[in-house]
């Protein structure tokens, strides 16, 4: 039963397709992304796709919703702030009546809403969905009355605007980081004339972790046993490592390199280069070595660092093949600088210290695209239209 006052449309019914081709103008060109919306193209790291003819662009003006035809289904969609010329690749939706784009932008993104646009979608596999006007024009959608739209678009708006601000803080700060590791660990840091210089096996014994063999076999593992530590679980987390999915027996560990809380690892394959400290009882495979009995001249938290600084030159150094990977031989022979103990750790505080903050950032910054998740879901499917009624005044 749709909400009081909420009808029930197909897409088609709000939207029309727009092919406007009108690039006398002297427009910015547009992209659609998947985390960002409709953003202009130089703004993108990456590399786009192929170029199009000029006269195959498409106008789009401030109102209208643009979309990825192969992306639909991923949330690859976004509101046009501004004029601007887009890729024949995407499609361009105006509203046929007075209607909130806004909120129209937002509902596209919500989990009901993403599955009915994969339903739709026509192609025999996931990488080769497609989803039409036609197609799109059909997808069925609860339309609010345009003053409850105009309500919700403006409070899910305002958490968007929070999280893009929160973004913001963290872009920042790890800015800021890279330029203290910069300042404090390059070749080129105040003082670092006087640092010794050494190879990294000189200051702890690099241990290639091990894996049971064959991999596949049930006896290894368990559900109470010592963690066994995949590229993923280090990926997921931050500068420790709290929890493995996957545990080992006590017959898989007697076959793999056991690390103890308190001991750095790094991974020298697939992503190679990213170090983490172990807070757990847990087993390494050979993608991973073990950086232990480490010189007492050298401060655990310090090493960390050094390594994490050094994480590009040690992928540079991976040799390619089904994978990247490095060996213990070049992990060793990484050369690194020494400073004293003392400023050992000096700098390991000041780069613990960013990374407190960095990561309680984070964790607030989870907690609001959480929220936004959850109040899309409630604000879309009108199962608060009370409680839109109270936020909006």
């Amino acid at each position: 039963m749709a909400p009081r006052g909420w009808t029930r449309v197909q897409l088609g019914d709000v939207f029309a397709e727009v092919v406007d081709k009108k690039i006398e103008e002297r427009l910015p060109v547009l992209a659609v992304t998947l985390d960002r919306g409709v953003v202009r193209r130089d703004s993108l790291d990456r590399k786009m796709d192929r170029e199009v003819e000029q006269d195959a662009y498409l106008r789009a003006l401030p109102g209208d919703i643009a979309y990825n035809t192969m992306r639909m289904w991923q949330g690859g969609s976004g509101l046009v702030r501004e004029a601007g010329f887009i890729s024949p690749a995407y499609t361009i939706l105006r509203p046929k009546g007075e209607e909130c784009s806004e909120f129209w932008a937002h509902a596209f993104k919500a989990p009901e809403m993403i599955e009915s646009f994969r339903c739709f979608s026509q192609g025999v596999a996931k990488d080769r969905l497609r989803l039409y006007y036609d197609q799109f024009a059909a997808v069925p959608a609860l339309r609010p009355p345009l003053p409850e739209q105009r309500k919700i678009a403006a409070i899910l708006s305002s958490v968007d605007e929070t999280i893009e601000k929160a973004e913001a803080v963290l872009e920042r700060l790890h800015l800021a980081k890279l330029s203290m590791m910069c300042d404090m660990l390059s070749d080129f840091a105040r003082g670092s004339m006087t640092w010794r210089e050494m190879q990294l096996g000189h200051l702890a014994r690099i241990r290639r972790g091990a894996s049971p063999r064959p991999i596949s076999d049930p006896r290894w593992f368990s559900e109470q046993g010592p963690g066994w530590v995949r590229i993923s679980d280090v990926t997921r987390s931050r500068r420790v490592l709290l929890h493995t999915e996957q545990k080992l027996s006590q017959e898989g560990c007697a076959r793999s390199v056991s690390i103890r809380p308190g001991d750095i690892i790094m991974s020298i394959a697939a992503t190679v280069g990213k170090p983490i400290v172990s807070a757990i009882d847990a087993c390494i495979h050979d993608g991973f070595v073990l950086l232990d009995q480490i010189s007492p001249d050298v401060d655990r938290t310090f090493l960390f660092y050094l390594l994490q600084w050094k994480s590009k030159e040690l992928a540079s150094l991976g040799q390619t093949g089904t994978q990247k990977n490095i060996n213990t031989s070049i992990v060793a022979g990484l050369r690194v600088r020494l400073p004293t103990l003392q400023n050992q750790i000096r700098i390991a505080r000041a780069l613990s210290a960013i990374d407190d903050y960095t990561e309680l950032s984070e964790i607030e910054l989870e907690k609001l695209a959480a929220a936004q998740s959850a109040l899309r879901i409630t604000l879309i499917k009108g199962d608060s239209q009370v409680e839109v009624d109270a936020i909006a005044r």
